[in-house]
C-alpha cells in the first residue's frame, strides 16, 4: 500500500500538471505526444505506470510478488490468478496510454500548426515526483527495509 499510494501520488502529480491549474479533468488527448513535448513528465509517467503494472526492479513489482505471495501461502492460489489476470489487464491500459505519449504525434494547438506549450511542473511538483519516483526505484531495487519493517510490524 506504502508504495502503490507514491506511484499513484506522482502519476495524479503528472496528471493534474498536464490539465493545469483550471482543468477539472485531465483527457486522454491531453496525454497524446506528451513525450514530445515534456519528456520530464511523460518518463515520469510512464515510470508509474510500469510500476503499478508490477514491472521489475519497481516497487509496484515487489508490491505484487509479496501480496501474491501471501496469497498462495495463505492457500488462496484462485485469488492469485484473478489478481494476475486483473493484473495483465490494468498492464495492457498503462501500455496504451504510453503508447499515447510516445508513439503518436501531439494534439495541436487552436491555431494551425501550432503545439500546444508544454507543461512544465511547479517547483512542488518536481520535488513530488522526484520523491515518489525515487521511492519507486529504490524500493524496487532494494524492497528489504521495508519489507523487513512491514514484517516486524504484524502480529503474527
Amino acid at each position: 500500500m506504502a508504495t502503490y499510494a507514491f506511484q499513484l501520488v506522482g502519476a495524479f502529480t503528472v496528471a493534474a500538471t498536464v490539465a493545469g491549474p483550471k482543468a477539472d479533468r485531465t483527457p486522454f488527448d491531453s496525454l497524446v505526444g506528451l513525450g514530445q513535448r515534456s519528456g520530464f513528465l511523460a518518463w515520469m509517467l510512464a515510470l508509474f505506470m510500469l510500476a503499478m503494472g508490477g514491472i521489475p526492479f519497481t516497487a509496484g513489482f515487489v508490491g505484487k510478488i509479496s501480496v501474491f505471495t501471501a496469497a498462495i501461502d495463505a492457500g488462496y492460489l484462485w485469488l492469485v490468478i484473478v489478481g494476475l489476470v486483473a493484473s495483465v489487464g490494468g498492464l495492457f491500459f498503462y501500455l496504451r496510454v504510453i503508447s499515447l505519449m510516445f508513439f503518436q504525434q501531439p494534439v495541436l494547438a487552436e491555431a494551425p500548426g501550432t503545439m500546444t506549450a508544454p507543461p512544465e511542473p511547479t517547483s512542488g511538483g518536481r520535488v513530488v515526483l522526484g520523491v515518489a519516483a525515487a521511492v519507486t526505484v529504490v524500493l524496487g531495487l532494494i524492497p528489504w527495509p521495508l519489507l523487513n519493517l512491514v514484517g516486524d510490524a504484524l502480529p503474527f
